[in-house]
């Protein structure tokens, strides 16, 4: 195999490999990526892409299958004009759009394979860099490359494809992610992780504070382990900004109506604790109402507490009790940490001793006469709701029919060598 053709095969599978990644890992969570999404239009066009907020959700579904099938398609050497092309485009774009996010250091983070690996802006823009020319080249000479399907062929391993990245999306958005890779995942211990965060942080902050003295006509500044003596005189102290604008790592503060931090009574609650968190009322599914408040009449019977979470404003509250009959407790918590907490709205979030025992969409709830084995599984039991694995089944055949597509290719290959070679020793004895 010439120079040439061993470059394009080796970008083809790269790039396959990446865009295959990063198309699957943004499946697990479209709603992070609708997230990001207005993270990027908040940055490019600032508060003038508002009007176009309910569109987050669309791009985010359409970028993760573009992104998966151009992979795949990659991989499998299908469609090769098409699927290079294409690739090349989003490239341009991508590279474009990193170049700016690392100049403004607007976005946090790019998202490019979702929360599983997070890349800052600059690392983003180097990997961009690194895979544009060779899309390129797998765009130049896109004919050369190896197909493992033919034209008559080609079609199943594309509807499959096509058909499991759609349906694994699709379930992931209406029925959370099927790995959750934030903090808040059913088994954490969030007393135990915020308490480590505190400690770290206040270790740190004591590290970086400086102490400045004087001493007559000199100003020194001094940390926490060489304090000068009684003859200096004590003046202020100093952080560094990272320090002091540092954002926590796990954060779970919420107020009653009567501002009240409630945090540490739920974190602490050793019976357990029904959270419904809601990002807006005005916006949450109404369609499980019945369940809900039957819930709320079951744990309050019980002795469980539960309480509403949302970031609502006081006016949208009372309009959401008076649509649904809520006669449970609201607390206010900030709209950035539902988001990061639970993707689903509303989503049911249920805890004891501040471990998170289970997590599930609204869509997920248990029917009115399920309720009460619910609540006795997790709380006596502490059982989770586990996804099923049936999301990916059809990803699954796609990957083995990539397999068998790869050894086809490979045993193509071999019997073509062994041809030539016993070809070779027939002329050279016919010689």
């Amino acid at each position: 195999m010439s120079l040439k053709r061993t470059l394009l095969e080796a970008s083809r599978i790269v790039l396959g490999l990446v865009f295959v990644i990063s198309g699957l890992l943004k499946a697990v969570d479209p709603m992070g990526g609708a997230i990001k999404v207005g993270e990027y239009f908040g940055s490019i066009l600032g508060s003038k892409f508002l009007w176009i907020s309910h569109t987050f959700l669309p791009l985010s579904v359409l970028l993760c299958i573009v992104e998966f099938l151009l992979g795949a398609f990659l991989l499998m050497g299908i469609y090769r004009r098409i699927a290079s092309r294409m690739t090349f485009v989003m490239m341009v774009f991508m590279t474009i759009v990193t170049i700016y996010i690392s100049i403004t250091d607007s976005v946090g983070d790019c998202g490019c394979f979702g929360d599983l690996i997070k890349l800052t802006n600059v690392q983003s823009l180097i990997k961009n860099i690194i895979l544009l020319p060779m899309s390129y080249f797998v765009m130049r000479y896109a004919r050369q490359m190896s197909h493992l399907y033919t034209r008559r062929e080609r079609w199943v391993p594309a509807a499959l494809a096509f058909i499991g990245i759609s349906q694994f999306t699709y379930c992931n958005q209406r029925y959370l992610p099927y790995r959750d890779f934030r903090p808040y995942q059913i088994g954490f211990d969030l007393n135990k992780k915020i308490q480590e965060a505190d400690s770290t942080y206040q270790a740190e902050l004591l590290e970086g504070t400086r102490f400045i003295y004087r001493k007559g006509d000199r100003v020194e500044s001094f940390t926490v382990h060489n304090l000068p003596d009684t003859t200096w005189t004590y003046e202020r102290q100093e952080q560094s900004s990272e320090l002091k604008n540092r954002k926590l790592t796990y954060s779970f503060e919420m107020q009653n109506s009567e501002g009240e931090a409630m945090e540490h009574q739920i974190l602490n609650d050793q019976t357990g604790v029904l959270l419904l968190f809601s990002l807006n009322w005005n916006d949450a599914n109404q369609d499980n109402i019945d369940e809900i408040n039957e819930l709320y009449r079951y744990a309050q019977e019980y002795g469980y507490k539960f309480y509403g979470v949302s970031a609502s404003t006081p006016e949208e509250e009372s309009e959401w009790r008076y649509q649904t009959g809520a006669d449970y407790p609201i607390l206010f918590m900030d709209a950035t940490t539902i988001k990061t907490i639970i993707r689903a709205n509303p989503g049911l979030i249920v805890m004891k001793s501040g471990v998170v025992i289970d997590k599930i969409s609204s869509e997920m709830l248990p029917s009115i006469d399920k309720i009460p084995s619910y609540i006795h599984s997790r709380m006596k039991l502490g059982q989770g709701t586990v996804p099923s694995p049936m999301r990916l089944l059809l990803l699954g055949l796609w990957a083995s029919i990539l397999l068998l597509g790869l050894l086809r290719l490979l045993a193509r290959r071999i019997n073509a060598r062994g041809y030539i070679i016993g070809r070779k020793n027939r002329v050279e004895k016919e010689l």
